[in-house]
């Protein structure tokens, strides 16, 4: 089932495509690379409310390591933005060539690697798989692949990475609002709390008083 590894080269050389700029297609990897692991079990923390934080030094401490755990808002923007855009892509045959020829430097390729291209390429674009989806699945295939995938594997990764960012996009959505909600509850708590007036005597005790 192997072929020449010149049969496979000269597929890669003529499949290849500007639109697979890494800057445009694994913007989410790349951007979660930098920012590093995220604590979501953060995000599902109960809202806490400020004069539970006020009188519990425990609970406010608990609230503040929640809160320096869930990324800044500036970062989570950044990543709502990415995933937003790289779900929006519409499924585009040029660019899934040229991302799947990654996996030419692969060894025991098929026998007609032409024909694999053209399937799992039509496959993918008839599942509606977002470029980006695809150049991550790729990517992550190529990392960690033996030998080049068939194609229901490769569609089984690109299903992983599509609901991972669908489910990234619900997380980040979700972590905005509890960085907001955390945030607001610490800074009410740590304002003194309002003086109470003191009480009247009420007129039954002083004419309870008066008759003594």
């Amino acid at each position: 089932m192997a072929t020449e590894p010149s049969s496979g080269r000269t597929v890669a050389r003529a499949g290849r495509n500007p639109l697979l700029d890494e800057q445009t297609h694994l913007r989410v990897e790349r951007l979660l690379t930098e920012i590093g692991p995220i604590d979501w079990c953060a995000v599902a923390l109960s809202n806490p409310y400020a004069s539970v934080l006020r009188s519990d030094r425990a609970a406010m401490g608990h609230a503040r390591r929640d809160l320096a755990a869930i990324p800044s808002e500036a970062t989570l923007d950044r990543i709502s933005a990415v995933v937003a855009a790289a779900l929006s892509q519409l499924p585009d045959k040029a660019p899934t060539a040229a991302v799947a020829v990654l996996f030419d430097t692969m060894p025991r390729q098929p026998a007609n690697p032409a024909t694999y291209l053209n399937a799992l390429c039509f496959d993918l674009v008839e599942l509606r798989f977002q470029p980006a989806v695809v150049a991550a699945a790729c990517q992550e295939l190529r990392r960690t692949a033996t030998f080049v995938p068939v194609i229901g594997e490769v569609i089984a990764a690109c299903r992983t990475v599509q609901e991972r960012y669908v489910s990234l996009q619900r997380l980040t959505a979700h972590a905005r609002e509890a960085h907001a909600y955390l945030q607001a509850a610490i800074t009410e708590a740590e304002r003194e709390p309002p003086t109470r007036p003191k009480p009247w005597p009420r007129p039954d005790a002083q004419s309870g008083e008066a008759d003594r």
